[in-house]
């Protein structure tokens, strides 16, 4: 970290790139103590757990906001607990109750940032709305909650393998794995409906929940494109309708043409 912000000068933000950063707690603790004693002053994000942050003391988790972490990113998955146990998350939506209101009660300047998925094998509308209303509960327990949208589940080897469907031929080579599509999977074992609905609720969650910091990062007219597509995204995520966004494909499809995927 010194030596970066000796290279480069003024260092906006340190992204700790560690998908299980807080598994050794007292690393974490002598970081921070790092950052605080060589007077480090430069915000921090990293990827943290539940089951961890939900079982923190306030005097960590105030150091953490001490030592300037702006941003701890969730994965959440889903709000069903019968499905949170089928692809052994080791999570519990209790858990991510209480961790919300630990940051917010204790570090109330550091966002929660929550990714989420959906169209797991055997997954149900009564699990999919579970997971909209754990959505709705953790952003009035903690304001600073932005959620990531909900994407469409692509199958990786995994625990999940086991409940896969004869509708799906796992890939066999590395080539193979290569050439899923990531971005625009279809689980074939949901009906074509549950799909077209899959596809409305993740292009719906993909503009609704946009998180503020990233659309003043846009120029003026991105910007209000964008403004205009949340509110529009907003209405129909507070009335559930993910019926036909046709105006959000539209721009969806037109970013794909630019961006190249």
């Amino acid at each position: 970290m010194e030596h970066l912000i000796w290279k480069f000068g003024k260092v906006t933000c340190f992204d700790i790139i560690d998908d299980n950063y807080f598994v050794d707690k007292r690393r974490v603790e002598a970081i921070c103590n790092g950052m605080l004693s060589r007077g480090i002053d430069v915000p921090w994000r990293a990827d943290c757990r539940f089951d961890y942050m939900s079982g923190y003391e306030k005097d960590f988790i105030t150091l953490l906001e001490k030592s300037r972490c702006m941003e701890l990113n969730f994965g959440a998955e889903t709000g069903s607990d019968r499905l949170l146990k089928a692809i052994k998350k080791d999570i519990t939506p209790g858990q991510m109750i209480i961790s919300l209101k630990k940051l917010k009660d204790w570090s109330p300047t550091i966002s929660p940032y929550i990714f989420w998925m959906s169209g797991f094998p055997t997954e149900s509308r009564k699990d999919l709305d579970e997971t909209f209303g754990l959505m709705d509960n953790l952003s009035d327990i903690n304001p600073r909650t932005q959620h990531i949208e909900i994407g469409i589940y692509t199958p990786y080897p995994s625990p999940m393998f086991d409940q896969l469907f004869s509708e799906y031929k796992l890939p066999k080579t590395l080539e193979e794995w290569g050439q899923e599509d990531i971005f625009h999977f279809r689980p074939p074992w949901h009906s074509k409906e549950y799909g077209d609905l899959l596809e409305g609720v993740s292009i719906v969650t993909k503009y609704a929940f946009f998180p503020e910091e990233r659309i003043r990062e846009l120029d003026v007219f991105d910007r209000l494109g964008y403004k205009i597509l949340n509110k529009i995204a907003r209405y129909r995520w507070s009335h559930r309708n993910f019926n036909h966004p046709l105006e959000l494909k539209i721009v969806s499809e037109a970013t794909k043409r630019i961006r190249g995927y």
